[in-house]
């Protein structure tokens, strides 16, 4: 009886670490996607900006699969 009481406790232990691993995984790619997406996040908000002070046309004929065309007009 002990002997199966010491494997349950050894079961135990291993899933917490486990779980931690799991969890520093979770955590770091958490980090990792946030610093790829942030210079991303910034050329999409200043793409609104401009979009918004009417200074970036988007082409209509945009198709999926395309390339998407933008033209930015000069600052006034």
């Amino acid at each position: 009886m002990a002997l199966r009481i010491q494997n349950n406790a050894d079961d135990a232990a291993a899933l917490v670490q486990d779980s931690n691993i799991i969890e520093l995984n979770r955590a770091s790619l958490s980090f990792d996607l946030s610093l790829a997406m942030k210079d991303h996040a910034r050329r999409l908000y200043n793409l609104f900006a401009e979009f918004k002070r009417h200074r970036v046309n988007l082409s209509d004929e945009w198709w999926p699969g395309d390339n998407l065309v933008m033209v930015a007009r000069p600052p006034l």
